[in-house]
């Protein structure tokens, strides 16, 4: 859950927990449009390839239909289908990892990172031991900001 406050100079900043921080700007669900995107594009091209010329030769018009039906279910189970359950399959095992990871940070006592984002591109990272405490931690950076302090990072960080 991410906290949006305005400290008094103006400067509207969020501040969260981030479960995932090798993603850097891009999103879980971003990175799912941003390939579902690449595999519609890819069926786009390919079914632009293979436009035919009308009345070049001359065949049995239900035969001719048949063929294009088998053409057009082949190349959508290819192009679509196929790609589209390899996504599925890809976001379930992403999902699993993630639980399993959140549980492991949890279980292992690894660290969570505490973050300030301004709207001008400033970023300031805390990593701070346990749910529970990162979470508190989250929500003093959040009242420090909206008074106009940015917390240093050694009085924040909590790694015992």
């Amino acid at each position: 859950m991410a906290t949006t406050i305005l400290s008094p100079d103006g400067r509207q900043w969020q501040v969260r927990r981030r479960l995932v921080p090798r993603l850097g700007a891009e999103t879980v669900l971003g990175r799912l449009r941003r390939r579902i995107r690449g595999t519609l594009d890819k069926t786009r091209s390919a079914g632009n390839a293979l436009d035919v010329a009308d009345g070049c030769l001359s065949f049995d018009l239900d035969a001719v239909a048949v063929v294009i039906i088998v053409v057009v279910a082949v190349l959508l189970a290819v192009f679509v289908v196929i790609p589209l359950l390899v996504a599925i399959v890809d976001l379930v095992i992403l999902v699993v990892v993630a639980v399993l990871g959140v549980l492991a940070r949890i279980v292992l006592r690894r660290p969570w990172v505490v973050e300030a984002a301004s709207a001008d591109g400033e970023r300031h990272h805390w990593r701070v031991v346990g749910w529970r405490r990162s979470g508190e931690r989250r929500d003093h950076i959040a009242q420090m900001l909206s008074a106009g302090i940015i917390p240093p990072a050694d009085l924040l960080t909590d790694t015992a």
